[in-house]
């Protein structure tokens, strides 16, 4: 009785309300579907005055309806199955996220995916802090002229600086204002900053950073 409780509580979590659908079609639709078209034309075969008329070929003629339905219905299913998994790798091409408000102003000790914080009509973070967090690209950061934001004892792991050109302005990326980090790691970002504070990083010999522009 307790592992046929077993089953059953599993079965019901996978039949959940939420996946019953896509169980529904993936796993039982392809069983079921070849006894329901040859039931349905089984049927026809039997009570059709005009399939009777056909002597012998009546069944045969059955068979050849239904096979068409059946290829319909696998046809079906396997749009279905194609339309899911695009849709799974445009869920998975956004990136994981991190489960954090980012209305917060203060976090400590998490792992933290930028693109959190990203609102296309107002792509900046301003006056927040971080303090032992994993920062997680890929992503563009953009470091504005006057942003009087902070970085002590960050590291950066396969980070690209791009030193932008004096009151240039970058489209793509998020920009950071009033920001301050403190021992937090920063993975595989590009970093646009103006001149003066490139010149304020290349002067620190101990961070070790890519620049990919002059």
């Amino acid at each position: 009785m307790d592992k046929f409780s077993k089953y059953a509580k599993t079965f019901a979590s996978d039949v959940s309300q939420s996946v019953f659908v896509d169980f529904f079609i993936t796993k039982i639709l392809p069983f079921i579907m070849p006894f329901c078209v040859a039931f349905m034309f089984s049927v026809l075969a039997y009570f059709t005055e005009a399939f009777l008329d056909l002597a012998p070929f009546s069944y045969g003629l059955a068979f050849l309806i239904g096979f068409v339905f059946y290829s319909l219905g696998w046809y079906i299913w396997g749009q279905y199955r194609i339309s899911v998994a695009k849709s799974r790798i445009l869920e998975l091409s956004v990136g994981p996220k991190s489960s954090i408000n980012p209305l917060n102003n203060h976090f400590e000790n998490q792992r933290i995916y930028i693109s959190d914080f990203f609102v296309p009509y107002d792509p900046v973070i301003k006056g927040k802090t971080f303090l032992n967090c994993e920062i997680m690209g890929p992503f563009n950061i953009i470091i504005p002229q006057g942003g009087r934001g902070t970085f002590d004892g960050v590291d950066f792991y396969e980070c690209d600086f791009i030193e932008a050109k004096p009151n240039a302005f970058a489209h793509v990326g998020i920009g950071l204002f009033d920001v301050s980090f403190k021992n937090c790691k920063f993975y595989k970002f590009t970093i646009i900053v103006p001149p003066d504070i490139a010149n304020q990083l290349r002067s620190i010999k101990e961070l070790d950073i890519n620049w990919v522009t002059k």
